[in-house]
């Protein structure tokens, strides 16, 4: 949110503005008209609608069909908030469920079908907030693997379309800080070919990039110009 504000500020123009640039672009074009940049009428931005890692299953399939209702195409789960995390896996897997199988074709490409039974789908992602030891985040990813195709829900998967066949298949876009320890989330990934996101590991610098260049004038300007904007430890660094 750092980043987006310096964004905004540094263009003149409100933090919606940044994030609806790009649909206004891609109007101006179609249309021919150009508009004030610093302008974001009668542009949408869509957010992602988020369930609490708490609550029985039927409560949190119940808030998440609410979600759907008002518009969200994605919805992100907070998990390891429960004692075990097959308990977490189960929850997706309902959520899979109960948002996608309604329609096959929204479960493939995560978009929101017009479903008559309001169950229209949805792109799932988790979010565990570096709860979890690497062997609880493997736990998560084989319960919700076998949930899955206990479930015969296994059509719809985000792992990698290239991973090896001793990857699991999940419904997930991505999980985000699935380890306590962010060396880990590299071998989950290997391990179960699901995309990892990365959070307040990055805001803590323990990976990615140390440093990311608002100004480019000041940089210049400093004592360590010479110095890479995107460097990477090559130590902490996750590809």
């Amino acid at each position: 949110s750092a980043l987006l504000q310096g964004l905004a500020a540094a263009q003149g123009i409100s933090l919606a503005g940044v994030l609806a640039s790009s649909l206004r672009g891609s109007d101006d074009s179609n249309s021919g008209s150009s508009g004030s940049s610093g302008s974001s009428a009668g542009v949408s931005v869509c957010v992602n609608g988020l369930l609490p890692g708490s609550g029985s299953v039927s409560e949190v399939v119940a808030a998440a069909h609410a979600l759907v209702a008002s518009g969200c195409r994605t919805i992100k789960v907070k998990v390891g908030r429960r004692r075990d995390p097959a308990e977490d896996a189960a929850v997706i897997v309902a959520l899979h469920r109960a948002l996608n199988s309604s329609s096959s074709s929204s479960s493939s490409t995560g978009n929101v079908s017009s479903s008559s039974s309001g169950g229209g789908g949805a792109i799932l992602t988790a979010d565990a907030n570096r709860a979890w030891t690497l062997q609880q985040a493997l736990c998560f990813a084989t319960a919700l693997q076998e949930g899955l195709r206990n479930a015969d829900l296994t059509g719809s998967r985000h792992s990698d379309s290239s991973s090896s066949s001793s990857r699991q298949v999940s419904c997930l876009a991505y999980i985000e800080e699935p380890t306590q320890d962010p060396r880990d989330m590299h071998t989950f990934y290997a391990e179960t070919g699901i995309a990892v996101a990365v959070d307040e590991s990055l805001d803590e610098g323990l990976v990615g990039p140390r440093r990311i260049l608002l100004n480019p004038a000041a940089e210049s300007a400093g004592p360590s110009s010479s110095s890479s904007s995107s460097s990477f430890d090559s130590s902490e660094r996750l590809d």
